[in-house]
């Protein structure tokens, strides 16, 4: 990695965002300068407002108060105010799909269901540790459905810069190009499998790879934050990094 650090190569390689293509790139730079119109139509209170909490972007943004009373910035993620019980209690309370599913299912559940595929799969602790982390940036920004997403260049650019920081203090080995690309592969059959079992009529017409048996029924968001806190303790006993706090 060099001087490079775990969250510069997730920035750089943007593992989460749809597969950029002509059409994405377009739509991403119409967002970006739709939405610095609507700034410049703000009154200039508001604009001076978005300036004093250092952002790039169009949105004027605080602090949100966690699980844990962390009084946390999104927007200029501080690392020693991440904490993994924050994560793994927010995601545990979060549904997937808008809330559209047949029955309630958590972001923490499909993140441990990734987790799972990847031991199934044969893939190392550390990367199912990476697919268990890889949606750890919507405990603070909370989650919105990739058909939404692509056109919010701001949110993608707060996303990349959270997910970064994550994963610089949590992931405990970098990992090769090849193995970011089984963590996004794996993100993306999930999705299709959770679609197949949990939507009430058909979306996608191919079906999704899964290897491993997987969680899908209802459980409740005290076993799911549990589970969750206790995968990670496993992975992340395989690599350890020295001096980082939960």
């Amino acid at each position: 990695l060099g001087s490079r650090g775990l969250g510069d190569v997730y920035k750089r390689q943007s593992c989460w965002s749809i597969t950029p293509s002509i059409g994405f790139c377009r739509r991403r730079f119409l967002s970006t300068i739709f939405a610095r119109r609507i700034r410049r139509s703000w009154p200039r209170s508001v604009r001076s407002g978005a300036k004093i909490y250092g952002m790039k972007g169009a949105i004027i943004m605080g602090c949100i108060t966690t699980y844990s009373g962390e009084a946390f910035n999104p927007a200029q993620p501080n690392p020693t105010k991440i904490h993994i019980a924050d994560i793994a209690h927010a995601l545990s309370l979060l549904c997937r799909a808008n809330g559209h599913f047949k029955q309630f299912y958590s972001v923490g559940q499909h993140c441990i269901n990734c987790a799972m595929e990847a031991k199934a799969r044969g893939y190392g602790p550390h990367v199912q540790l990476a697919c268990l982390l890889h949606d750890a940036s919507e405990a603070y920004l909370s989650d919105i459905t990739r058909p939404v997403k692509e056109h919010l260049a701001v949110y993608l650019e707060l996303e990349g810069r959270l997910q970064g920081a994550i994963y610089e203090k949590y992931l405990t080995t970098a990992l090769s190009q090849d193995e970011w690309e089984w963590v996004k592969d794996i993100d993306n059959q999930l999705l299709l499998y959770e679609f197949q079992v949990l939507m009430p009529k058909q979306v996608f017409p191919q079906q999704a790879h899964i290897v491993g048996s997987l969680q899908m029924e209802l459980l409740p968001f005290e076993q799911v934050q549990k589970q969750y806190l206790g995968l990670w303790r496993q992975l992340s006993q395989h690599g350890e990094k020295k001096g980082v706090g939960a």
